[in-house]
């Protein structure tokens, strides 16, 4: 009787590492996107869409560290580098962002949030003449915004 059990344990023991292996390859697959037919465009664009999600809850380290490697990836893709540029100034690394701004501004327009962002950044650094002409051209298409219009105040108040 003692046999049959050790080979029952055994048996059991392959059965639950084959499924644990079986599972650990699944994971493995559906984070990478192997066999999920997910291009690397797909998945970097997911990594995108969470790593907004995570800035707007607040965690912003985790979301400058993921949105960091997808603006690395996709330097050209607007949208990524806009969303990089205002983490970075939610984060307060207004350096930071001054710098992919100003790497970035020839060659892509950005939208109305990272404009607003991009003149704190310089107001915080204390550049209000680089503030200035960037929250006029705000203020002017966004004139409801009382806090954009204290930051045009402050700034030229400097």
């Amino acid at each position: 009787m003692p046999f049959i059990v050790c080979i029952m344990k055994k048996g059991l023991f392959i059965a639950l590492s084959l499924i644990m292996l079986l599972s650990a390859a699944f994971v493995c697959a559906k984070e990478t996107g192997e066999g999920s037919g997910q291009s690397v465009g797909d998945i970097l664009m997911d990594s995108h869409k969470e790593a907004v999600r995570l800035a707007r809850e607040g965690k912003l380290s985790q979301a400058l560290s993921m949105i960091e490697n997808v603006a690395r990836e996709l330097p050209t893709f607007s949208e990524v580098q806009a969303d990089y540029i205002a983490i970075l100034a939610w984060n307060e690394q207004w350096e930071d962002a001054i710098r992919v701004y100003e790497t970035k501004q020839e060659n892509m327009p950005f939208p109305d949030y990272v404009i607003l962002s991009v003149a704190t950044a310089y107001r915080k650094t204390g550049k209000p003449n680089y503030a200035i002409p960037l929250y006029k051209g705000y203020v002017e298409r966004n004139p409801a915004d009382e806090e954009a219009a204290k930051g045009f105040i402050f700034a030229l108040l400097e």
